[in-house]
């Protein structure tokens, strides 16, 4: 599975499957200029989870670090500015022409392209408040999010719903490619499906499309990986690894034995 650009990905999982935290440490690994909309999440929400991730540390206690009356305050803003190739969007409900505003913008005042365009949820983008047709809207999305790919050379990636029917059995724990909520799999070059499990800090996913490599679109086929949700890492799976955490404020951000 490559992420590649001038190109359309989609991440999709059922609630609670853990996808922002997912992508949100993949945008944070690749170090890339990124436009994120995040439609799902707020500013603080997603403060505290970044930082969560840099420290290893419980983000009941990251919120608290971003309080105007926190001691921690400045030592939190320096963490999360090394990441400030990440430009974000909070809008809860962006249109088409929102998104596409918001590549020119970056363009405007970055000179360039961003190097990934993220949009988590897809689901939110250019509904209104009037009756508009739900699917016409997600398969706009993905029309246009195929061309801002080509225009940009962005690679972008829409994060997505599987369809609330799903439910997980032993055959098979990851939604299937057509288990994707609007079946809007004509488009995106990889696909990938998650879902989380029983077992504690397990997190399943499954390539269901691969326009480039081997894939599996019922979702048996899949690889485990490792999250933790009180701290919002999400990462490689190791049978029986045990979280060393460094003070946060030190140079050292946490080891892993």
């Amino acid at each position: 599975m490559r992420i590649r650009r001038s190109s359309l990905h989609l991440w999709a999982g059922p609630s609670a499957s853990f996808k922002t935290m997912t992508i949100m440490n993949a945008i944070m690994n690749m170090r890339t200029p990124t436009l994120m909309f995040s439609t799902d999440s707020d500013e603080s929400t997603i403060a505290s989870r970044m930082l969560g991730v840099i420290t290893k540390t419980p983000i009941e206690q990251t919120e608290e670090w971003l309080k105007p009356t926190s001691q921690h305050l400045n030592r939190a803003a320096q963490l999360l500015a090394e990441y400030d190739f990440i430009r974000f969007d909070f809008a809860p409900n962006p249109s088409l022409d929102d998104v596409w505003n918001g590549a020119y913008a970056y363009a405007t005042v970055e000179g360039v392209w961003p190097q990934q365009i993220v949009i988590d949820i897809a689901s939110d983008v250019g509904h209104t408040f009037g009756n508009a047709d739900e699917w016409g809207i997600l398969k706009d999305l993905m029309r246009q999010g195929k061309v801002l790919a080509r225009e940009t050379g962005a690679a972008v990636h829409l994060v997505h719903h599987v369809s609330d029917a799903w439910r997980p059995t032993a055959e098979r724990p990851v939604p299937s490619k057509g288990d994707v909520l609007g079946k809007v799999s004509g488009l995106p070059v990889l696909m990938v499906n998650f879902a989380p499990t029983d077992r504690e800090g397990e997190l399943l996913a499954a390539c269901v499309k691969n326009r480039f490599a081997k894939c599996d679109p019922s979702g048996r086929t899949y690889l485990r990986m490792r999250v933790d949700p009180q701290t919002g890492f999400v990462g490689d799976w190791v049978p029986g690894l045990v979280s060393n955490n460094a003070n946060w404020w030190g140079e050292s951000r946490g080891r892993e034995d």
